[in-house]
């Protein structure tokens, strides 16, 4: 369900980028595989096995290194990406497996949760405004007078982007 929500949100910002169709699809690619990470790695966190989910994360980022490498010289930027891909792939899947693995599959989806939301209404609006309040600095940033429009729907901070994305490189493993 969560995938589907994620499709409808990005859908049009990738339909309004000038891109050629296969980068498209591979940017539509690696934002479900890092999703599918990000929403595996809540799980991971309450895990005791850690190092074995981080030979995972090594094992894939060597593969999208070398494979990265080596389609790049092939195809330029679209075999870079897709080689990355590769790795990105593999990762999210290894990661889902092990996940599977510890703590199991649910037999049916249980959407009791759902009917009783009424009781649970304050932490969705915390787990609401938790978002809204990583999300309003970028806002911020991006719609300011040094904001720079990329197209129609993609606005870029060029200090704040570059200082947040090489951030949140050295933040994620830890």
């Amino acid at each position: 369900l969560s995938l589907a929500a994620l499709t409808a949100l990005i859908l049009p910002f990738l339909i309004s980028i000038e891109l050629v169709f296969p980068v498209k699809v591979l940017s539509f690619s690696l934002f479900l595989a890092m999703n599918v990470m990000w929403v595996l790695l809540n799980y991971i966190s309450a895990s005791d096995e850690f190092l074995k989910f981080l030979k995972h994360f090594l094992i894939g980022s060597a593969i999208s290194l070398g494979f990265g490498s080596g389609l790049a010289h092939l195809f330029d930027f679209p075999g870079l990406f897709f080689g990355f891909m590769i790795g990105q792939i593999y990762i999210a899947t290894a990661l889902f497996i092990k996940t599977v693995q510890i703590f199991g599959f649910p037999q049916h989806l249980n959407w009791s949760l759902i009917s009783r939301f009424k009781q649970y209404r304050i932490l969705f609006a915390s787990g609401f405004f938790l978002y809204a309040g990583m999300w309003v600095d970028k806002l911020i940033f991006w719609y300011s007078p040094f904001g720079e429009r990329l197209n129609p729907l993609l606005y870029y901070h060029p200090r704040y982007n570059d200082v947040f994305y090489i951030e949140f490189l050295f933040a994620t493993p830890v």
